[in-house]
């Protein structure tokens, strides 16, 4: 009987040292959330600007709209393709 004890009480310590290392992890990851909505609005941003510089030097070199208005759309639908259901595609 005492062995059984024992066993269970060695077993409920297992499982609280693994709840407290899931929790730690969830913690971190929660934590890291701001940083890394803020680099994906850097990097938006940054797409948004290199489009309409490549729009500009393409329209200057006298290129075809048509491709700048393809890359346009290739970004546009990654965008959509990358965003969850129900999401507003906003960082929140």
């Amino acid at each position: 009987m005492e062995a059984a004890e024992a066993e269970a009480e060695r077993e409920r310590g297992q499982h609280r040292r693994e709840l407290r290392r899931k929790a730690k992890e969830a913690q971190e990851a929660y934590d890291e959330l701001p940083r890394l909505r803020e680099e994906v609005r850097a990097l938006k941003l940054q797409v948004r600007q290199l489009l309409e510089e490549l729009e500009s030097l393409t329209s200057r070199r006298g290129a075809s709209a048509a491709s700048v208005e393809r890359m346009q759309a290739t970004y546009q639908q990654s965008r959509s393709s990358n965003s969850r259901p129900g999401s507003s595609g906003r960082g929140q």
